[in-house]
């Protein structure tokens, strides 16, 4: 059994034990190498569950073994953007301050996903492809995701230069 199963949420052991501040369990699985980036359907990491929480053992553990302090979840947060209690919050900001973590740096990486989305769209359409595909399970078209994520640019893209339809709709009925 691999360290790294997921329940149908992509939640690992890793999260759970985050999400219940069970150190000990958290550490073994780490010993067994478990990915201390694993990201669950809503690309939330373990770090991510331990910042919310507010479980600082957990944080600095999870920092001193290669956590990705820039992780951004579907929602556009960070790790420290979504924790509460002050040491965990003090001490995540202090380990990216020593790393050198910029704020251009915070906001290139939080763009990272909507500039990879409308450089894939823009190389789509140069070869002539069809920018109103939907997606074979949700039916969604790449409108309703820039729409859904909040990427203006890839919206502002498909709308202004393509003229794509805001009249389809997904699966979901939006």
């Amino acid at each position: 059994v691999s360290p790294d199963s997921t329940n149908e949420d992509g939640l690992t052991a890793l999260h759970q034990c985050c999400i219940d501040n069970n150190e000990e369990m958290m550490k073994l699985l780490i010993e067994f190498k478990a990915n201390v980036n694993a990201e669950d359907s809503e690309k939330w990491t373990p770090l991510h569950a331990a910042a919310t929480c507010g479980h600082l053992p957990l944080v600095k553990y999870l920092i001193q073994h290669g956590a990705n302090l820039l992780a951004v979840n579907a929602d556009g947060n960070m790790p420290y953007d979504i924790c509460e209690q002050e040491a965990a919050l003090d001490h995540i900001e202090a380990e990216m301050a020593a790393r050198g973590v910029t704020q251009a740096l915070i906001d290139e990486t939080r763009a990272a996903p909507e500039t990879k989305m409308l450089e894939d769209l823009v190389a789509e359409a140069e070869k002539g492809r069809e920018l109103e595909t939907r997606d074979p399970n949700t039916g969604a078209t790449p409108l309703h995701i820039a729409a859904a994520n909040g990427y203006l640019r890839v919206v502002e893209y498909l709308l202004d230069q393509h003229h794509v339809s805001t009249d389809v709709k997904d699966k979901d009925g939006w």
